[in-house]
């Protein structure tokens, strides 16, 4: 089973999606899609599988009912079909993870390269506090990852809001709070 909700994201040339194995003829293979981040449409919870006809059937028995509902799909077909709108949002996340970067790096933060709509990186201080002390300044961070405790995951808004989380490290840690 593969996972390629973040797929869309990926700048690395040698990406390779896994539905090159279906096509080759696997048949233990199950892609999984969603339109949840790329696309945007989280709250929708519209998503798909690409696999073999008896895979596919197979797992069909196991949902738990109708999931899809009708505004769902017009959406996701909708969207599917406005290739500048992802590109647009390919490149607003590519120059936000620009950001944080820059900042993380110019402030001695470790952190995990990333190819997705989020970044890892690694906390100075405890994370709850670390958590509050971002939150004070309007800015929600992720949860804790056990056992990862002491690394915080945020995720990438637009560059204007990047912009200004990377501002608001900048003047934490002038401070000696981070």
């Amino acid at each position: 089973m593969f996972d390629e909700a973040y797929a869309e994201f990926v700048n690395d040339p040698a990406f390779e999606s896994a539905d090159k194995f279906i096509t080759q003829g696997y048949d233990n293979i199950v892609l999984l899609k969603t339109f949840s981040k790329i696309h945007a449409m989280a709250g929708l919870r519209v998503g798909y599988i690409v696999s073999t006809e008896e895979n596919t059937k197979n797992i069909a028995q196991y949902v738990a009912g109708e999931k899809l509902n009708y505004c769902g799909v017009c959406a996701a077909l909708s969207s599917l079909k406005d290739t500048q709108y992802l590109a647009y949002c390919k490149k607003v996340i590519d120059v936000s993870r620009e950001i944080m970067e820059k900042v993380l790096s110019e402030l001695g933060f470790h952190y995990l390269k990333s190819e997705t709509n989020f970044m890892f990186h690694k906390t100075s201080i405890a994370l709850n506090d670390y958590r509050e002390l971002m939150k004070e300044k309007f800015i929600l961070v992720g949860r804790d990852f056990s056992p990862a405790t002491d690394w915080c995951r945020i995720s990438l808004g637009t560059p204007e809001e990047m912009l200004y989380v990377a501002k608001v490290m900048r003047e934490l840690r002038q401070k000696s709070m981070i």
